[in-house]
């Protein structure tokens, strides 16, 4: 926890904040908090806090900060501290490390990257659907093969590309599959202009 006065000068910092920035506690108070935050992102932090004391409204948002001379990503949290009339005379400011999450986040970015890239390459049609039976996501073969779109199957129902017949089938493979049964099978699936197909799922 950090309190700056307007001038964005710090006034007081717990044990944590000061750890947080590599600083000595004691060497804290009378600096200025924007030389703890990377010089990119400074004049960001400068307007969010500006805004603040201009209309006592908390702000919360991302910055990169600096640990002596190494970044680290923190959420930022700002909260007006007023008088009695309402008049904004400090910023109580809360620093959260969310560097192990941006990490996380950025992994999983690339590994739906990666699982993107597998999908749209495949040979094999793939179609995602829901509980509802409705198109979540279908691949590029996946729509070729029914001669639609991709953007045209998201979101239909899957009763609308095969035989009525089969829907009973479909619902029977369904339950096995939410029991955790790996099934092969064969199925017809109607194309737009109502041929039809034969597929091995």
């Amino acid at each position: 926890y950090f309190v700056l006065d307007e001038k964005g000068t710090v006034r007081e910092v717990n044990l944590t904040g000061a750890f947080m920035v590599g600083t000595e506690r004691g060497k804290l108070p009378g600096s200025r908090f924007a030389d703890c935050v990377n010089p990119r992102e400074r004049s960001s932090f400068e307007q969010n806090r500006r805004k603040l004391f201009k209309t006592g409204v908390c702000r919360r948002f991302d910055l990169t900060m600096l640990r002596q001379n190494e970044e680290f990503d923190a959420e930022v949290l700002m909260d007006p501290v007023t008088d009695a009339r309402g008049r904004v005379l400090r910023c109580r400011i809360a620093v959260i490390d969310i560097t192990r999450r941006k990490k996380v986040e950025e992994l999983l970015r690339r590994s739906e990257e990666r699982y993107r890239k597998l999908v749209e390459t495949a040979s094999e049609g793939i179609w995602q659907i829901d509980s509802e039976f409705r198109t979540i996501e279908v691949n590029q073969r996946m729509a070729r093969m029914l001669d639609y779109s991709k953007e045209e199957l998201v979101g239909r129902h899957i009763s609308e590309f095969m035989a009525p017949e089969e829907m009973e089938d479909v619902r029977l493979r369904s339950k096995n599959r939410r029991r955790g049964d790996t099934e092969t099978y064969e199925r017809t699936l109607l194309r737009r202009d109502g041929s039809t197909l034969s597929v091995l799922v």
